[in-house]
C-alpha cells in the first residue's frame, strides 16, 4: 500500500487535542508500531474502570481523533512500539498536522508558492499528494513546490500533473477553477489583502514558536506609533459625533463598519465618506478590518488605499499584534509552548482549581483545554477575529458569571477583544454609548482585566477602575470636521496621557490643565448643548494617588496573579522545561495602564 503521508501528523493532532482537552486523565505519549499509533494511558489513570475506558475511548473515536487516523487508546503498548515525539512550537506554528480540507489546502500553498507559480489544484488520492497545474512548471519551481511540502511537515514528493484543459472552462463543477472572493475584488484592495497574507505566512514563526511582545513589530503604519489615540469599534454599534474624538486625540481609529451598516455609521460619526478619506489623508483617522474584507464596504475601501494607504490595517496584521501586545501583559494566553508543555501547565492550573487554591484558575483551564489544541491555525483562518475564541474575551465573561453572577456573553466577549484590538493599537478605548446600549461598564471591567491586579491584592481578581480625568470637554457639533481637525490636533491630550502615567503633577495643576484644555474648547463652541463631557478612566489610583511620592502603581497580569496564588498556597509543582518558564511569568508585573474614555449623554 502507497504511504498515506497525513497519517503522522493526523495522529499527533488527534493524541495532542486529547491530552489538552481531557486534563484530567493523564496520558504516557504516543507510540507507533507498523504504521499503526498508540496512546498509552499514563500510571496515574491506571486506575480507570473498563466502563470509564470505554467512554473515553469512544469520546476519543467520535469527537476527537482525525476521521481515518488509525491510532488508539491502550492501557498496554505492543511490544516494539516507539516513540513519537510531540510537535514542537515551531511545527505548530507551521501546521503540522492540520486536517486541512481540499479549498483549504489549495488556498494555503497559493499562499506559500510564489505569485508567478501556474494556477493549480491540489489532490491527496490514496495518501499521497498531486498537483495539477495548468502550464509546466521549471525545475526550480518543483523544488519550490516540495520545499513548502516540507515546511508544512510532509516528506513527499508531490506528483506534478500538467492539464491546461482543466482550466478551459467553467461549467460550475470545475473543481480546479477556484472561486476565490478577492479575485473580483479591485486590484489594489486584492493586493494589500496579498501582503497581509504574505506578511502572516513570515511572522507566524516569531508571533508562535519565538514568543514575540513587540506590536510594533508587527504594525507597520506610522499612525500605530502615535501615543495619543483612541479606538472605536463600529462593527456592532452606531458611534458617536467624530468631532468629540478628534477634539482630543491625535489619531482615531476606527474598525471599519460591515457593508451594510455603513451609511448609519458614516451618519453616526456625522461626517460623509469624502470627509474620511480626507481625515485618513491627513493622519488624522486610521481603520483596521478585525474581519475579512468582503464584508466591509469595498468601494469605500478600494479608495481609501488610494488616499491613504497607510492608514488601513488589515486583519493578519491587527491579529499579530493583538496577539503579541496581549501576550506581553499575559503571557498564558499565548505561550510559545509544545502542548505537551501545555499540558503541564493546565495540570498545574488544574491541581490549584480541584484544590480549591483558587477558583479563578478553573476559569483559565476551561478555556485553555478548549482553544489550545487548535490555537495557531485558528488565526489564520478566522484572523484578528480570533483574538474573540483565543484572546481573553471567555475569562471576562467567566469572571462576570463566577464573581458576579451575571452572564453577558456576546457583549462582554467583542468588548474584551475591543479592549485588545486598542490595546494592540496603543490607543485609548472609546466604549460605545447611545440611547439603546451604553458599553461602558463592560469596557472598564475589561480594561481592569486586560491592567491586571494590583500587586498587594490577594481576593479580588478585577479592580475597579478609578476615573483619572474628570469632566473633559468634547465637540458634538456640526462644524466643519477638517477646521475642527486642524484647531484640535491632540498635542494637548497626549500632555495630559503623560503627565498622569508619570505621575508627575499635583491634583490642583491637573484641574488647571484640563481647565485650559476646556477652555479651548468653549472658544470653539459657545454652545454648550454641542459640547459633551468625557472621563478618562483607569487602575491607576484615581486623582487622590496623582501626586503620590510612592510612584507608579504596579500590577500583575491577571495570569501571572493566578500563579502566583498556585506557587504561595500549593507545595505541588509541575516538573520539566516548563517549570522555569511558569515560575518567570508567575512574578512579572507591568506599570501600563489600559485607559478607557467614559463618555457622558450631556452635559452636567
Amino acid at each position: 500500500m502507497e504511504k498515506n503521508v497525513f497519517v503522522r501528523g493526523y495522529a499527533l493532532e488527534s493524541y495532542e487535542r486529547l491530552i489538552l482537552q481531557k486534563h484530567t486523565i493523564f496520558f504516557d505519549g504516543l507510540w507507533e508500531l507498523e504504521g499503526i499509533y498508540y496512546v498509552l494511558i499514563g500510571e496515574a489513570s491506571m486506575n480507570l474502570t473498563d466502563p470509564e475506558f470505554a467512554n473515553l475511548v469512544s469520546w476519543f473515536d467520535e469527537s476527537c481523533r482525525i476521521i481515518g487516523t488509525p491510532v488508539k487508546i491502550v492501557k498496554v503498548l505492543p511490544i516494539g512500539s516507539v516513540s513519537v515525539p510531540a510537535r514542537s512550537s515551531s511545527q505548530l506554528s507551521q501546521y503540522h498536522g492540520v486536517p486541512f480540507t481540499t479549498p483549504e489546502f489549495n488556498k494555503l500553498l497559493k499562499t506559500l508558492l510564489s505569485k508567478d507559480f501556474p494556477r493549480f489544484g491540489v489532490h491527496s488520492d490514496h495518501g499521497g499528494i498531486k498537483l495539477v497545474v495548468e502550464s509546466a512548471i521549471t525545475p526550480e519551481q518543483h523544488a519550490e513546490v516540495d520545499i513548502t511540502l516540507a515546511n508544512l511537515g510532509f516528506d513527499v514528493e508531490a506528483e506534478i500533473i500538467v492539464k491546461p484543459s482543466a482550466w478551459a472552462e467553467d461549467n460550475g463543477g470545475n473543481s480546479f477553477v477556484r472561486k476565490d472572493a478577492t479575485n473580483a475584488l479591485p486590484t489594489a484592495l486584492r493586493l494589500a489583502l496579498e501582503e497581509d497574507e504574505d506578511f502572516w505566512v513570515d511572522s507566524r514563526l516569531s508571533l508562535f514558536a519565538e514568543g514575540s511582545t513587540d506590536r510594533h513589530r508587527f504594525l507597520e503604519s506610522i499612525l500605530a506609533e502615535e501615543t495619543c489615540s483612541c479606538f472605536v469599534n463600529s462593527m456592532a454599534l452606531i458611534p458617536g459625533n467624530l468631532r468629540g474624538y478628534l477634539t482630543l486625540y491625535k489619531v482615531v481609529w476606527i474598525a471599519l463598519p460591515l457593508a451594510e451598516s455603513t451609511e448609519e455609521v458614516f451618519k453616526g460619526f456625522n461626517v460623509n465618506e469624502s470627509e474620511l478619506l480626507e481625515l485618513a489623508a491627513k493622519g488624522r483617522v486610521g481603520f483596521v478590518l478585525p474581519g475579512k474584507a468582503p464584508v466591509y464596504p469595498i468601494g469605500f475601501l478600494a479608495k481609501l488605499l488610494e488616499a491613504a494607504p497607510k492608514s488601513v490595517i488589515f486583519s493578519k496584521r491587527l491579529a499579530a499584534a493583538s496577539i503579541a501586545e496581549s501576550r506581553r501583559r499575559n503571557p498564558l494566553l499565548f505561550p510559545s509552548l509544545n502542548n505537551v508543555e501545555r499540558r503541564s501547565v493546565l495540570d498545574l492550573l488544574s491541581s490549584a482549581s480541584s484544590g480549591g487554591v483558587n477558583e479563578l484558575s478553573g476559569i483559565f483551564v476551561q478555556h485553555f483545554s478548549e482553544v489550545w489544541p487548535s490555537l495557531e491555525y485558528s488565526f489564520n483562518d478566522l484572523g484578528a477575529l480570533g483574538m474573540i475564541r483565543n484572546g481573553l474575551s471567555q475569562i471576562a465573561v467567566g469572571i462576570a458569571k463566577k464573581y458576579h453572577t451575571v452572564d453577558l456573553g456576546p457583549a462582554m466577549q467583542v468588548s474584551m477583544a475591543s479592549v485588545e484590538w486598542a490595546a494592540a493599537l496603543g490607543a485609548v478605548y472609546s466604549p460605545i454609548k447611545n440611547s439603546d446600549f451604553d458599553e461602558g461598564p463592560f469596557a472598564e471591567f475589561c480594561g481592569s482585566i486586560m491592567t491586571g491586579v494590583k500587586q498587594e491584592s490577594i481576593i479580588a481578581p478585577v479592580c475597579d477602575m478609578s476615573t483619572l480625568i474628570e469632566g473633559l470637554l468634547c465637540l458634538d457639533n456640526d462644524a466643519p470636521v477638517i477646521e475642527v481637525a486642524d484647531v484640535f490636533d491632540g498635542s494637548d491630550m497626549l500632555l495630559l496621557q503623560k503627565l498622569i502615567q508619570e505621575n508627575s503633577v499635583s491634583n490642583l495643576d491637573l484641574c488647571e490643565y484640563v481647565k485650559s484644555l476646556n477652555g479651548k474648547v468653549k472658544r470653539f463652541e459657545r454652545n454648550q448643548n454641542k459640547v459633551r463631557q468625557l472621563d478618562l478612566v483607569g487602575l491607576a489610583g484615581g486623582l487622590a494617588t496623582i501626586a503620590s511620592t510612592s510612584g507608579i502603581a504596579s500590577y500583575v497580569p491577571i495570569g501571572a496573579w493566578v500563579l502566583q496564588k498556585i506557587f504561595m498556597q500549593s507545595d505541588s509543582f509541575v516538573h520539566g522545561p516548563v517549570l522555569d518558564w511558569i515560575r518567570a511569568k508567575a512574578y512579572m508585573t507591568t506599570e501600563d495602564v489600559v485607559l478607557v474614555s467614559r463618555l457622558r449623554k450631556k452635559m452636567d
